[in-house]
């Protein structure tokens, strides 16, 4: 009762679902106008480059050529030397959000790692169905088959297969996926959580003042 948890968050101002329209201008600009885009996105840190290897031993495994993996961000450094047809890494970009307006599905595979899993959080503010594993939801709260999915690493790619033929779903879980963040992990929520805290903290200290002062002129 002596601790208040402010979570991480994500500004909902900036992170914002797109339309149809612009989903596909994005493809378009990318050469991917007629797949299927499922996105990742990472820095160098390593368990970021577990979560991308995993993808990448997932290729040759692929059955679908319709499905196009976008890495997005300088976890791309660490794998120049994978060159495959259904793969993209974009390297360092100064902004995600157009490549996550590009995508149709945001994964999370991670298996190691602490802290909440800020890209999870980002693809939901975005509106993107997501796949993540139980470490890549870690902290989240996120409900299995209402704002996402979590599964195993071992049943991810099954569960991926079966996302990527349900398309019709995929605005009903964007949807709450993106009314859950807005709810929860949005900054300003977040800053309202921040300052009624501190002023209930300033509330117990006056009022702890004012009984020491009182004992203090009785005594």
């Amino acid at each position: 009762q002596k601790c208040v948890i402010i979570p991480n968050g994500v500004d909902c101002k900036i992170f914002m679902p797109v339309t149809p329209t612009i989903r596909q201008e994005r493809k378009q600009a990318l050469g991917l106008a007629d797949r299927c885009v499922v996105v990742f996105s990472g820095s160098t840190h390593q368990p970021n480059r577990e979560a991308v290897q995993q993808i990448i031993d997932w290729l040759d495994h692929w059955s679908s050529d319709l499905v196009h993996f976008l890495i997005i961000g300088s976890i791309g450094r660490a794998f120049t030397h994978i060159k495959h047809p259904q793969i993209t890494f974009t390297g360092l970009v100064e902004d995600t959000r157009p490549y996550f307006e590009a995508a149709d599905i945001a994964i999370n595979p991670m298996i190691s790692g602490s802290g909440t899993n800020l890209k999870q959080v980002e693809y939901m503010a975005m509106g993107l169905p997501s796949i993540a594993t139980p470490v890549g939801a870690r902290g989240i709260g996120l409900v299995d088959g209402t704002h996402g999915y979590i599964c195993s690493l071992q049943d991810f790619p099954a569960k991926l297969r079966w996302l990527v033929q349900q398309p019709e779903i995929y605005g009903e879980i964007g949807r709450n996926a993106r009314l859950f963040v807005e709810k929860t992990f949005d900054w300003m929520v977040i800053g309202q959580k921040v300052v009624s805290a501190y002023h209930e903290l300033e509330a117990e200290s006056s009022t702890t003042v004012l009984e020491n002062r009182e004992k203090s002129f009785l005594s």
